[in-house]
């Protein structure tokens, strides 16, 4: 896939990012992340076409407690039944 397939919804939860220079493979843990912590329904959708369920299960165990949203981890840790698997970033 190319930089351009990253759709204008997904682009909008990158602002920290040039979104442009961003690789769905090379850079799909921040790419899911973002997308569950800040995406619309449509970014969540596109986000699901893209990668599979255990991809985005690994990036919910992988980020730390701290680095996400407590709603938007309730709300994805429910849903693909795991949670981080520490709750801070390693020093």
């Amino acid at each position: 896939m190319s930089v351009s397939s990253i759709p204008a919804c997904v682009k909008a939860v990158l602002w920290s990012y040039d979104a442009d220079q961003l690789d769905i493979l090379r850079d799909k843990n921040l790419v899911i992340k973002q997308v569950l912590d800040y995406g619309t329904f449509q970014a969540v959708q596109w986000m699901k076409s893209t990668y599979s369920e255990d991809e985005i299960s690994a990036v919910i165990r992988m980020v730390p407690r701290s680095a996400w949203g407590k709603k938007s981890l309730a709300l994805w840790s429910l849903l693909y039944h795991t949670t981080p698997s520490r709750d801070t970033r390693l020093a």
